[in-house]
C-alpha cells in the first residue's frame, strides 16, 4: 500500500467515527426530549433540540 491509500483510509475511518459520534449525540438528545414530552405532555421540549437534532427529528416523521 502506498502512503496516499493509508492516509485516505485513515481519513475515511476518522470521518465515519465522527459521524457515528454525532448521530449518537443526536439520538441521545432526541430521546431525552421524548422522555420530557412523555412525562409532562408538553411538546415545547422539542423546540429545545439543537438544529441537527431537530432536523433528524423532522426526518423521522
Amino acid at each position: 500500500m502506498d502512503i496516499a491509500s493509508v492516509l485516505g483510509a485513515e481519513a475515511s475511518s476518522k470521518i465515519q467515527l465522527m459521524q457515528m459520534e454525532m448521530l449518537s449525540s443526536v439520538v441521545d438528545e432526541v430521546e431525552e426530549a421524548a422522555v420530557k414530552v412523555a412525562e409532562t405532555g408538553d411538546p415545547a421540549y422539542i423546540l429545545e433540540l439543537s438544529p441537527m437534532a431537530l432536523a433528524m427529528f423532522n426526518q423521522s416523521k
